[in-house]
């Protein structure tokens, strides 16, 4: 049996062979599999998102392949699950990094609705760079998925403050003519002229959105 093997059965059967308590142990072992081990076993208890999340970007740039492509899925998965702690994570102290912020772009482009609101709020406290990185991601989403779009479009309507109604006006205004018909359907919930929501001039914007460098896995 290959190394790769005997792992992957461990972790199938994480909850039965160890206690949470001991994979938390194996996340400070010295040796990066068993790191990676761990943080992959742990990967769906939400309490433990924040201490795997190093181990696992760690693990999206080991050498094995399989070992990469697992910690790729699980990233994509918490950001389904988690995406706020995933964003944390990204504007945290120290992660410049390129794999933290392409395949955290990657991941929570994918992530469909239950991504949008978290990288509003991302949004709102990022710094400029960060930001517009953000907000590439954001109308990337959007575009590519058309609950993600309703989501975003009813974020709109008050109470929501008028900074993030504006944050999310701008996004809208990049989605372009896929918005026209959400501003149209929010009618006069919103003020689509003081958000400069033109219905006319959002109808013939068209957007085409494509992986940017970086956005691609490493193959096997």
């Amino acid at each position: 049996m290959g190394r790769w093997s005997l792992w992957l059965g461990l972790v199938v059967c994480a909850g039965c062979a160890r206690s949470d308590a001991e994979w938390v142990q194996s996340l400070e072992s010295p040796d990066a599999f068993t790191r990676l081990e761990a943080a992959l076993a742990l990967s769906e208890r939400p309490e433990q998102v924040d201490a795997v999340l190093p181990e696992l970007f760690t693990g999206a740039q080991s050498d094995v392949a399989r070992e990469r492509q697992a910690a790729r899925q699980a990233v994509r998965e918490l950001a389904v699950r988690a995406p706020r702690a995933l964003l944390d994570y990204r504007l945290g102290p120290g992660n410049p990094f390129p794999v933290v912020r392409n395949l955290t772009r990657q991941a929570l482009r994918q992530a469909g609705t239950p991504a949008v609101l978290p990288l509003v709020e991302a949004l709102e406290r990022a710094a400029p760079e960060e930001a517009a990185e953000l907000r590439e991601c954001l109308v990337a989403l959007a575009c590519d998925d058309s609950a993600a779009l309703t989501a975003l479009a009813d974020l709109l309507p008050a109470p929501t403050t008028a900074a993030r109604q504006a944050l999310v006006a701008a996004a809208l205004r990049e989605v372009g003519s896929a918005a026209a018909a959400h501003v149209e359907r929010l009618g006069a919930r919103i003020d689509a002229a003081a958000l400069g929501l033109d219905l006319e001039r959002l109808r013939a914007t068209r957007r085409a959105t494509k992986p940017k460098d970086g956005e691609r896995e490493r193959g096997p």
